[in-house]
């Protein structure tokens, strides 16, 4: 079980396996859960060194242990030009 938190300040509790699990796969999985595309999925808080390019590395590969809690950031769009 991992646990996100996300922008809405809403804990989400996912029964994956770390050792199984790939960072892509729990992209995946939160855009199922809460509709947050996968390109809007900014970063996740990960305990260890990340290369943003390889979505194809463990959860435990990248420190992430049952019951870790990640916090989900998003892009903030809005704002008006020139400001």
């Amino acid at each position: 079980m991992v646990f996100i938190s996300s922008p809405n300040s809403r804990t989400i509790f996912l029964n994956l396996n770390p050792k199984t699990t790939t960072l892509h796969f729990l992209k995946q999985t939160l855009h199922q859960q809460i509709q947050i595309p996968i390109s809007h999925q900014l970063h996740l808080l990960i305990p260890s060194n990340y290369s943003h390019h390889d979505d194809s590395a463990l959860l435990s590969q990248l420190g992430i242990t049952h019951y870790s809690t990640l916090s989900l950031h998003v892009p903030l769009r809005g704002g008006s030009p020139g400001t």
